[in-house]
């Protein structure tokens, strides 16, 4: 929790991530946890040096499973 009592989470992924189907079920329920119509996500893409095509693939499955606005946190 932050200090105004909202829930933060830390998502992390790996390789079988891509192959899910339609909205990431871990994902939508972290969104109504959150308790937040289409929350903003940071993106950190240290790990894909930043590389836009996946942040792009990335920003399209969070937003499939309920994120607002997806933004790269470099």
């Amino acid at each position: 929790m932050d200090e105004t009592g909202s829930p933060i989470f830390l998502i992390a992924g790996g390789p079988s991530t891509r192959l899910l189907k339609g909205p990431d079920p871990l994902l939508r329920e972290v969104f109504r946890l959150a308790g937040v119509r289409r929350p903003s996500v940071a993106y950190v893409g240290a790990a894909s040096g930043d590389d836009p095509a996946f942040q792009d693939f990335l920003s399209r499955r969070l937003m499939t499973a309920g994120a607002g606005d997806v933004t790269l946190a470099p």
